[in-house]
């Protein structure tokens, strides 16, 4: 039987800290590329959410980049790519100042009750956010969720909105 999320099991830091194998070192795909490269070209301060190993990092050159990452594992693996804090950052001088946010296939991870909060901080944070996501999360798992983002982001201004198949790629902001 397909393992469904239990609310009282899922503990996401928990979850990301202790996977095995918890993400795959791959290239970036070209949908991703070219959705994303003309969005930090205007950018010179990002807020990257979820930045696992870095996989997008090399998008970053010559940018001044934040990283924030629930675990610790993947926080001293950025380490050197990025500043990176865990999720219960404090910026300070720079709250409200990033240009751009970036969440690629990380809301995904997010349970339903938080990710209305994620939604939010991220726009109160960044001028705009990039996410790419997957609209249908298969298989749905415990680390898995399917969210209805047009509903979630019907108090937010969206700059951009593309579905190929279970593919979601768009950018808000506040």
């Amino acid at each position: 039987m397909e393992r469904i999320y239990d609310f009282m099991t899922y503990d996401p830091k928990t979850y990301w800290s202790n996977r095995p194998n918890p993400t795959r070192e791959e290239d970036i795909l070209p949908g991703e590329r070219a959705f994303l490269e003309p969005l930090i070209r205007d950018a010179d301060l990002i807020l990257d959410y979820g930045p696992g190993r870095g996989r997008l990092f090399e998008l970053y050159r010559g940018k001044t980049v934040y990283g924030v990452d629930i675990t610790e594992r993947y926080q001293q693996e950025c380490l050197k790519k990025a500043m990176i804090y865990n999720v219960n950052y404090r910026f300070g001088p720079l709250q409200g100042k990033f240009d751009l946010g970036i969440a690629c296939k990380v809301l995904l991870h997010i349970p339903p009750d938080g990710i209305g909060p994620v939604i939010s901080d991220l726009a109160e944070h960044c001028g705009k956010v990039a996410v790419l996501d997957i609209k249908t999360a298969r298989p749905l798992q415990e680390h898995n969720f399917s969210h209805d983002f047009e509903r979630l982001l019907e108090d937010y201004t969206i700059h951009k909105w593309k579905q190929q198949d279970d593919q979601l790629k768009f950018v808000y902001s506040k």
